[in-house]
C-alpha cells in the first residue's frame, strides 16, 4: 500500500485517539516511545511524549508499527520490574522483601504484588546470567504515573535489599591482555 493508504487506514481505523495515552513499538526506543496523541492529522500524528516533547510522525510509519493503547480500558495496568540477584541470595527471603517494598508504594493497587524467577539463562546471549533473574508485578490504576511509581518502587527495592544486605548479581568481567 501507498503511504496515503496507510495513512487512511490510520484515520477510519482508529487504533488512536486525541487524548489517549499510548506506546508505540520500533519508533521512539527508549526516548519518545510512549506519550499521548495530540492531534492527527491525514500525513502526521503529533504526539507529546513523556518528556513534554511534541512529536511528529508520519502517518505511514505508524501505521506499520505497534500501537498499544491504554486509553481503550478503564482495567488496571500491570507493571513489571526485573533485576538479578546473586546466586547466593536467598530467593523466599528476596521474594518476600520485593513484595514489601511494592505494596509499601503508594498508588500501587494493594494486593496486586507479585514476584516471578525469570531465568538463569539468557536466552538471547546463549549464556549463563550473572544471577538469577526475578521480574516484581504490580498493578496500578494509572498509566500517565506508570514511570513515577515505578521510580518509587526501585528506590523501595534497593533500600529494602542494602537494609537486608541482598546481593545484587554482579556481571563477570574479563580482562584480556594485550600481549601474551
Amino acid at each position: 500500500l501507498c503511504a496515503s493508504a496507510r495513512s487512511i487506514f490510520l484515520i477510519t481505523d482508529r487504533p488512536i485517539r486525541v487524548n489517549d495515552r499510548v506506546k508505540i513499538e520500533h519508533i521512539g526506543r527508549h526516548w519518545g516511545a510512549w506519550g499521548d496523541v495530540k492531534d492527527i492529522g491525514l500525513r502526521r500524528t503529533r504526539i507529546c511524549n513523556t518528556d513534554g516533547i511534541s512529536v511528529n510522525y508520519p502517518n505511514s510509519l505508524l501505521a506499520n508499527s505497534v500501537i498499544t493503547n491504554f486509553s481503550f480500558s478503564d482495567s488496571p495496568v500491570r507493571v513489571r520490574i526485573r533485576l538479578q540477584v546473586d546466586y547466593t541470595a536467598d530467593l523466599e527471603l528476596t521474594e518476600k522483601l520485593i513484595i514489601e517494598a511494592i505494596e509499601s508504594c503508594g498508588k500501587v493497587i494493594p494486593g496486586s504484588a507479585q514476584v516471578v524467577v525469570r531465568s538463569l539463562w539468557d536466552d538471547t546471549g546463549g549464556h549463563q546470567l550473572s544471577g538469577v533473574l526475578l521480574e516484581g508485578r504490580y498493578r496500578i490504576d494509572d498509566v500517565r504515573k506508570r514511570t513515577a511509581i515505578r521510580s518509587t518502587v526501585l528506590t523501595a527495592i534497593l533500600t529494602i535489599f542494602q537494609k537486608n544486605e541482598i546481593p545484587l548479581a554482579i556481571p563477570g568481567v574479563r580482562i584480556e591482555s594485550g600481549s601474551k
